[in-house]
């Protein structure tokens, strides 16, 4: 499937990524699975906290800031 650039350029959506089709209705909607880091954009050791996907590197930076690691 090919989406217009700036669609893609807006969204972050990079060749490679991952989306999930769901129909609603008649409509059809794209969601884009993040497969990053939200903060360093690395692709390993990811885990979501805070309601967000983080690696581990990141994660532990921010447990060294004060924030509290067993939220989700």
């Amino acid at each position: 499937m090919i989406l217009p650039k700036e669609v893609c350029k807006i969204l972050d959506i990079r060749q490679g990524d991952y989306l999930t089709v769901k129909l609603k209705g008649t409509a059809i909607l794209l969601e884009k699975e993040e497969t990053r880091c939200v903060f360093c954009g690395n692709e390993k050791d990811l885990q979501k906290k805070y309601g967000e996907i983080i690696c581990s590197s990141c994660l532990e930076k921010l447990i060294k800031a004060g924030f509290e690691s067993d939220k989700k």
